[in-house]
């Protein structure tokens, strides 16, 4: 035996209307049994897809380059930073402010 291997398979693909930069998934809203799912895209915008189907998007302003982003269910809140010139500051955002 040389190594192991694994072979990866696109079980699903989605084609995006943005270039993308980050994923996160989570129950949003405190849902259960439904899958969510938040991209960052390059340029600041967030689209927000509920399963399958695209739901809604939300700019985040003041952005040149994409953040980290973290979802915490407990609160229900998406956490990111954001990198001004001369500061840098945290932010949180309820999923139903967003």
């Amino acid at each position: 035996m040389v190594g192991d291997r694994c072979i990866l398979e696109v079980v699903y693909s989605h084609k995006l209307p943005r270039f993308p930069a980050s994923l996160t998934a989570g129950a949003f809203g405190g849902a259960r049994g439904r899958d969510f799912f938040s991209v960052q895209c390059l340029d600041g915008t967030m689209l927000f897809y509920e399963q399958e189907t695209h739901t809604f998007q939300q700019l985040l302003k003041d952005r040149l380059l994409p953040e980290q982003v973290a979802y915490v269910p407990r609160n229900d809140v998406f956490i990111t930073s954001s990198i001004k010139i001369w500061q840098s500051s945290v932010e949180g955002k309820r999923n139903e402010n967003i």
